[in-house]
């Protein structure tokens, strides 16, 4: 039986081109002891997987010829192992692919669900995806939010941002969304955010000004874009504030290092900048704030939306990842594929 995966051509330095990429047909290989084989009916593409394409990939790279680490979320299909039977619905991240071989020794999640409609197969690979568990490690593990703080986050109405807007107050906080479209900023005020358009083509002093227009100091920060609105970011904070620098998507594409923003800031006002990087953990499926995060998005599932720019067929997936760095004004949450 033959399945259909997407390659990168060659590594990718500067900027990324849906070009770089190509559909290739392969043999599914007949499953071993202790392996199942998911059909993908979901996968997602993500900012971030472009650091693994680089020649410099500091995490698990991606190679040239050689299927794309992805999050997907599929069903069983074929099982040699008892505790992963058919039809057992699972989330990985071996996706960009029509079908995956699995074993228990890879990054695999089971849900104990026969619920496969497509609404809950697209809610599980956002809320409970790594894009769910980014928004509230942060609020909860870095930023440790309480009722009542305030706190501000870029490139908001994004996978991240949608979800971490929607999770900060639905845990009491008061949070400021900065957007890169007007409409993006009332999408933003739907989730019960405050919604701030500051487009990514103004000059920084232009930016700080809109910035400005946030009335409240900041108690926290989320920061996903890079310099300019980091900066930005940094001006807003109360003393002793916290700013929790999660991605730069602003220089994904970048060839070399350039110069970042005056960080001054962080001295006059007793600043903290902390990360927010699970992926390193060992066990961190295991671990108790996972296990709290799971049954937080649970008991929470109505109370918040889960946004989504779709696409359909693996064929399309070289253009949708691209456009994150093209087209990125037209993107809302977390941008899916049908396979």
């Amino acid at each position: 039986m033959q399945t259909k995966q997407v390659h990168i051509k060659h590594k990718i330095l500067g900027k990324v081109e849906s070009t770089y990429f190509k559909i290739v047909d392969v043999e599914i290989p007949a499953l071993k002891q202790n392996e199942f084989l998911v059909k993908n009916i979901f996968c997602s593409t993500d900012p971030y997987m472009r650091v693994n394409m680089s020649p410099s990939a500091w995490t698990i790279g991606t190679e040239p010829d050689a299927p794309i680490l992805g999050e997907a979320v599929g069903v069983v299909i074929d099982s040699k192992n008892t505790n992963y039977p058919i039809d057992s619905i699972v989330w990985h991240k071996y996706g960009w692919r029509e079908h995956t071989v699995l074993d228990e020794t890879m990054t695999v999640k089971k849900f104990n669900t026969t619920d496969n409609s497509e609404e809950n197969l697209k809610t599980i690979l956002t809320a409970y995806s790594l894009v769910g568990r980014t928004a509230y490690y942060s609020l909860k593990n870095v930023l440790k939010i309480q009722p009542g703080q305030i706190v501000g986050v870029d490139a908001a109405a994004g996978a991240v941002g949608h979800l971490f807007v929607q999770f900060a107050n639905l845990m009491g906080a008061k949070v400021y969304g900065i957007t890169s479209t007007e409409e993006k900023a009332q999408i933003i005020n739907n989730l019960g955010g405050i919604g701030l358009h500051v487009d990514p083509d103004l000059s920084l002093p232009k930016k700080l000004e809109l910035y400005d227009q946030i009335p409240d100091k900041l108690n926290f920060y989320h920061a996903n874009v890079g310099n300019d609105y980091f900066y930005a970011g940094l001006q807003k904070l109360e003393y002793g504030g916290i700013i929790c620098l999660c991605g730069g998507i602003k220089h994904y594409n970048d060839t070399v290092q350039g110069p970042g923003p005056n960080i001054s800031r962080v001295i006059y006002n007793d600043l903290t900048i902390k990360a927010c990087n699970f992926f390193m953990q060992e066990g961190y499926w295991n671990s108790q704030w996972n296990i709290d995060m799971d049954n937080w998005v649970d008991s929470n599932r109505e109370k918040f939306k889960c946004l989504f720019t779709e696409h359909n067929g693996i064929e399309s997936l070289p253009t949708q990842f691209s456009d994150h760095f093209i087209n990125f004004r037209t993107r809302v949450g977390k941008s899916i594929c049908k396979l």
